[in-house]
Formats: structure tokens, C-alpha cells, sequence
């Protein structure tokens, strides 16, 4: 159940994020100088990006546990992954604190700043907030982001300090962090350098070892038919009285790269596994026409599913031109919209 933050709870938040403006944390940190701080005995991390020492985009994000460690790995990695930049955004879950321009303000936040009475001239100089959730349209922090944000901030001001005084040097270049916790022992807050936690694989690799039901496929006659499957994300939100903020569109499509006759379109909720999604269809497609000869695929989750499933039963996975699939797409925005 969504909870809303007070207006004291934002005006704590907004005084804790200005004061961390006045050290200008990008002066000492590229975004990929992570900053991670254990807010709580016993909870996993959360990993800092501070942005903007390239100049622009200036602010703070922070990542949750070690999902959104895995979060932060797929955007640092964007340039070398082949991903679509807006996918990528779609996919992640995170907080995002910006000092931008006032046009960029969603509505929800700009009535938080009237009603807090604060006042913000020029480009660069409006800060304001957003929650980034997998299968969610960026929206309003409720009361409990609300508050671990502005814990993430106060220590994260801490953290900058240190730096600032030069009281700690953490050598990134080595693959050091800069980590800030309570010790238990001191009863007081410490700082040190240690290297990033292993991240660990975010697409997980599905392994059939249902040997009857890969003799079952193979059986199944391998028709002249190539498929085109992907998961894209359309920019619209979508209301649902199920859930307390309104959802992104994602949609699982298939296509007949021959025919370019859509096979399946499917409006994914967040709660649906991408893996779920795509092995479900595969198996009742081949149940009823025959195992296609090939398949075309650029998500990750696509290859995460069927790698193993297609190796085994003789179906070429391959990474291929999704020109059409993004030409449907767009015909289903136009629908949706």
C-alpha cells in the first residue's frame, strides 16, 4: 500500500539535498566513483552515482542492494553493450535526485516545492526527485523512498566531506570504492576503501534438463519459418487500479520476419517473467506448427530463456536486424496511445 510522504518529510529531504549542492559533489567524483553505504546493520548497500562532472546532468542516483549494483553495471556498460539507451533506462530501479532545469520538473514535485515555499532561478538550479521501478513509469518517491533517500544523502555528504578535506583517498582506478558504515565495535560511523562486491550475472542462463521434453520438441517437424521475439518498452504510462503508480507499456512481441504477420503481442505487468513470457510462447508454438528453423532476438532476457533450449533442439538463435519489430512497436504506441 502507497504511502505518501509529509510535507515535513520532503522539506528534511530538500534541506538534506541542498546541502549537499553547496560541496559540489561532481568536483571529486565521475559517475563510475560509486559511493556505497550500508544505512542499516544487517540490510545489503546502496551504491551512489554522483553525476555531472562531465557537465551535465547534474545530481545523484542511488541503487538499491546488489539488483541495483547489477542496475548501475548495465548502464556504465550501455556504450559497449549494444542495449537501446531507452531500454536500458526502463529496466532499472533506482532514486535520482537532479539539480536541472525548471521545463524538466514533473508536475508532482514542482507542488512539493510550491508548498515548501522554496524558490529556484535559472537553469541547473532546480532540484527535484524521481523513482525509476522496472515495469513503472518514473514517479513520485512515496514516504519510505522519501526517507531512505534523504538517510542516503546525509551520509553521502559525509562521505563528499572526507574527500573534499582529503581526511580519505579511494584510488577508483584500481577498483576501490569509498564505503561508509556504523561499526557496531566504535559505535561511530567509519570510511574506508574497499573494491566493489562481485556483481554476479543479472540475466540469469536457463539450463532444460527435461530430457523427455527436448526429445518431445525435437520430434516436432522443423518448419521453413523464422521468428522475430522481443520485449520493448513504449514511452506511456498506463493506469491500473492494481497498482499504486501507473505502469510502463512493455510489451512482449512476435513477428514473422518472412510474412511480418504479428504471432503474438502480449501488455506485460510488472510482476511477469521475461523468461516465463518467452519459454511459454516458444512451447506452444512449437506444440502447434512445428519447431521454426531460426530465431531473431536482441533482448537479453530473450537469449537468457532460450539459449540453452534452442542449442539443444536445433534452433538457430541468433542476433538480427529488428527493423520490423520496432515498426510494430510503434504501431502498437499509436493504438495505445
Amino acid at each position: 500500500m502507497r504511502k505518501e510522504a509529509t510535507l515535513e518529510q520532503w522539506g528534511e529531504l530538500y534541506d538534506v539535498a541542498l546541502n549537499l549542492r553547496q560541496l559540489e559533489p561532481w568536483k571529486y567524483f565521475w559517475d563510475v566513483d560509486l559511493v556505497i553505504i550500508q544505512l542499516h546493520p544487517g540490510e545489503e548497500p546502496v551504491f551512489l552515482s554522483i553525476m555531472g562532472r562531465g557537465g551535465s546532468c547534474f545530481g545523484v542516483s542511488m541503487y538499491e542492494g546488489m539488483d541495483g549494483l547489477r542496475d548501475f553495471d548495465m548502464i556504465a556498460r550501455l556504450e559497449t553493450s549494444g542495449l537501446d539507451p531507452y531500454y536500458v533506462m526502463m529496466e532499472q530501479s533506482n532514486i535520482s535526485c537532479y539539480f536541472g532545469d525548471r521545463e524538466e520538473v514533473p508536475p508532482l514535485q514542482k507542488a512539493v516545492i510550491k508548498d515548501l515555499g522554496l524558490k529556484f532561478r535559472g537553469n541547473g538550479n532546480w532540484l527535484y526527485f524521481e523513482s525509476y521501478k522496472k515495469g513503472y513509469i518514473p514517479y513520485q518517491l512515496d514516504a519510505n523512498e522519501v526517507t531512505r533517500m534523504k538517510e542516503a544523502l546525509q551520509n553521502l555528504f559525509m562521505a563528499v566531506r572526507g574527500v573534499k578535506e582529503e581526511r580519505i583517498t579511494v584510488d577508483y582506478e584500481k577498483g576501490g570504492a569509498l564505503w561508509r558504515q556504523f561499526s557496531q565495535e566504535t559505535q561511530e560511523w567509519i570510511m574506508y576503501e574497499a573494491p566493489l562486491p562481485e556483481i554476479g550475472e543479472r540475466y540469469p542462463f536457463v539450463e532444460f534438463h527435461d530430457e523427455l521434453l527436448v526429445k518431445r520438441i525435437k520430434k516436432k517437424p522443423q518448419i521453413d519459418v523464422e521468428l522475430a521475439l522481443d520485449i520493448v518498452y513504449e514511452n506511456t504510462g498506463i493506469a491500473d487500479e492494481g497498482y499504486d503508480r501507473p505502469l510502463i507499456a512493455r510489451l512482449f512481441l512476435v513477428v514473422d520476419v518472412e510474412t511480418e504477420f504479428i504471432l503474438d503481442v502480449k501488455l506485460m505487468k510488472p510482476d511477469d517473467s521475461e523468461i516465463d513470457v518467452t519459454i511459454d510462447f516458444l512451447m506452444n508454438f512449437i506444440e502447434a506448427n512445428g519447431r521454426p528453423k531460426a530465431i531473431r532476438a536482441r533482448c537479453p532476457w530473450v537469449f537468457s530463456a532460450l539459449g540453452d533450449l534452442c542449442d539443444k533442439c536445433g534452433i538457430e538463435l541468433k542476433h538480427g536486424d529488428m527493423e520490423i519489430v520496432d515498426w510494430i512497436a510503434n504501431e502498437c504506441m499509436e493504438h495505445l496511445s
